[in-house]
């Protein structure tokens, strides 16, 4: 299953972790879920997160509309560093 994992600088986890409660039922209707929510330990206006997705395209399309719209909105000086999409190798085997 596809994961997006993101780097957010100039918010606190808590504004992030508030917003994200909050568009939790959007996420659900584009088939993402937020699996983690982390703080960098050496830097507290860095947040990383990542969510699980159903589709890659959908949750890109998503993001770009909206994400990064509603990041800026809560926070003008927020920035969005990075947004990295995962797909699991299928053909990769771990033992």
């Amino acid at each position: 299953m596809p994961h997006i994992l993101g780097k957010i600088k100039g918010l606190r986890i808590e504004d992030v972790k508030s917003v994200m409660e909050d568009d939790a039922r959007h996420h659900s209707l584009h088939e993402m879920r937020l699996e983690h929510l982390w703080q960098n330990t050496e830097d507290d206006d860095e947040v990383f997160f990542l969510f699980k997705a159903h589709d890659v395209s959908q949750a890109k399309r998503y993001i770009n509309k909206i994400f990064f719209e509603q990041t800026l909105r809560l926070e003008p000086k927020a920035k969005v560093h990075e947004i990295i999409f995962l797909e699991e190798n299928q053909n990769h085997k771990t033992e």
